[in-house]
């Protein structure tokens, strides 16, 4: 949901594909935007010391935990479901949004040498999928801004929320060093887009737009016989309620809408309440991290990156429209205004413009 996956809003694992600047399914992660701004400390209130295996284990918990225990999960979804892979063909054939980005990582890297070639393939279609996603919610800010520097700072905040496994390969770092020498560039050239950077993931991805292939996969029609045939797996009806906490966005939304009428009403419902509880949880977390930007901007940007690398179905589960949207493009439009009035200066007549304006 808005991890805004907030893909990427909060450190958990509900969504796949949402933005850095704010996902339901968020990695948590400060926005790179301002980063030169003098940003606030805080002290904790109490200070707590961990074991050294304490810290692995919190360590591997942030981080999708144990290659065991993530090749557990998957026999375990793919039992539920009745296959022996996650893919048909060259094509995902599951719904992995449930899994952590670390856990797919792991999958992916074949972690302990555990996970088959499909296995792998299909974990990286996922990544693929959640990368693009993320980069759609910072394309949209651009889209609005007009800024490639925000669409830069997208891209690096979702790169900066992988785990420390993903973080030392080679892949990782050539594309940060790439989105580093974007950033040096658009400093010195704001509104021209970067060119001939090696490992850019972003004009990887604008290339990809412009030629109609990007990873995004919008469609919940695959994953309502899937969603169903999990739900059926879980015995005791209270039981299935309490368990789409741990369903992905798309799943979640595939039994919200109910347009194939496989699911009860008590299920629908159940499931609009958790895809709204994403949404409120996210649109939290982005207000919470734009207050530490000093950009006063920052909190609508984060908004419409989160709607904006949600499908249609994940919006309309989570409760969000088109006047929601225009709702944050208007206040983005205020809140720039505003901050445009303050910044003229009492040299330049900034009281007077910001009386005008009110």
């Amino acid at each position: 949901m808005i991890g805004v996956k907030m893909n990427g809003i909060v450190s958990n694992n509900y969504v796949s594909n949402y933005t850095p600047h704010g996902q339901l399914a968020g990695s948590g992660q400060q926005s790179s935007a301002n980063s030169g701004a003098e940003k606030p400390t805080y002290e904790p209130a109490i200070n707590v010391t961990l074991s050294q295996a304490a810290q692995a284990a919190l360590a591997g918990e942030q981080h999708g935990g144990s290659a065991e225990a993530t090749l557990n999960k998957l026999k375990d979804l793919l039992e539920r479901l009745g296959r022996s892979s996650p893919l048909d063909g060259d094509t995902l054939a599951v719904d992995l949004s449930g899994f952590s980005r670390g856990e797919i990582f792991a999958i992916s890297s074949n972690s302990g040498n555990m996970f088959s070639e499909e296995e792998q393939k299909a974990a990286q279609i996922d990544l693929d999928e959640r990368r693009d996603a993320a980069l759609k919610g910072g394309y949209a800010v651009m889209s609005v801004t007009g800024s490639y520097t925000d669409l830069y700072e997208s891209a690096l905040e979702y790169l900066e929320s992988a785990g420390s496994e993903e973080k030392k390969t080679t892949s990782w770092q050539a594309q940060y060093n790439a989105l580093k020498q974007a950033e040096k560039y658009l400093d010195e050239n704001p509104g021209i887009a970067p060119r001939g950077i090696a490992n850019d993931p972003v004009a990887d991805y604008l290339e990809r737009t412009t030629d109609g292939k990007t990873s995004t996969n919008d469609n919940i029609n695959g994953v309502t016989d899937e969603a169903r045939k999990v739900l059926d797996s879980i015995n005791d009806a209270q039981g299935r309620m309490d368990r789409l906490s741990g369903f992905g966005s798309r799943a979640l939304s595939a039994i919200a809408l109910n347009t194939s009428d496989q699911f009860s009403n008590s299920e629908a419902m159940a499931a609009k309440h958790e895809m709204k509880s994403r949404v409120r949880a996210n649109v939290q977390g982005a207000f919470q991290l734009a207050g530490m930007s000093g950009d006063p901007t920052a909190f609508s940007k984060r908004l419409i990156a989160q709607y904006s690398s949600m499908s249609a179905a994940e919006r309309e589960a989570g409760g969000l429209d088109g006047n929601y949207y225009d709702a944050i493009v208007k206040n983005y439009e205020t809140s720039l205004r505003i901050s445009q009035a303050f910044n003229t200066g009492p040299s330049s007549g900034g009281t007077a413009s910001l009386l005008n304006f009110l």
